[in-house]
């Protein structure tokens, strides 16, 4: 299998992971990957506010978007990139706290923890800066998420198989070693 099928197949594995876990629990704010998705809307974490819809204009949800464009290897706390950049944990559920990272069971649970660990350590700078931005104001206070939990790894889930046919006909399988880490497997089907 060449690199360009194995990222076709990981972009598979977080779709399915994230589809699950959207359809269990429709009513709730999730990051997956590049979005913010309420039920089946979507917003996009790597443009600017529609205005349009009042709900992203929540202070809470700005400041995390802003957290997630951050430069990786900052000098300072909030350092924007040189580019249009975002770094996005693989899912987070703004009700329960929870964030979880999915990578390929041949990269290993190792790499997973390290951006579960940054992912968590960005979350929490934007709960920092929330707190210090509406402790003075009524006026900057979320109506929509509860940011009083501290964000944690995830819950070990019990993700579905899935059958995929491209790019390479097969199963992909999930598993979750250790809480916030999904890892998934491709095996491939005989022709």
């Amino acid at each position: 299998m060449n690199d360009r099928d194995r990222q076709t197949l990981g972009r598979t594995a977080h779709a399915h992971v994230a589809e699950w876990y959207r359809k269990r629990h429709p009513d709730r704010w999730l990051i997956d990957d590049t979005a913010i998705r309420f039920g089946g809307e979507r917003f996009s974490l790597l443009t600017s506010v529609n205005v349009l819809d009042h709900r992203l204009c929540d202070p809470y949800l700005q400041i995390v978007k802003l957290v997630l464009q951050t430069l990786e290897g900052a000098a300072f706390p909030l350092e924007p990139p040189q580019s249009a950049a975002s770094r996005r944990p693989d899912l987070a559920d703004f009700r329960t706290r929870e964030v979880w990272e999915v990578k390929p069971m041949s990269q290993g649970k190792q790499k997973a923890l390290r951006q579960l660990s940054a992912f968590l350590a960005l979350l929490r700078q934007a709960d920092r800066e929330y707190a210090a931005l509406s402790r003075n104001s009524a006026r900057y206070r979320s109506n929509l998420i509860d940011a009083s939990e501290i964000w944690h790894p995830g819950r070990r889930l019990e993700v579905p198989s899935a059958r995929v046919s491209a790019p390479v006909p097969g199963v992909l399988s999930f598993s979750s070693p250790q809480p916030g880490v999904i890892l998934w497997e491709h095996e491939a089907t005989k022709p």
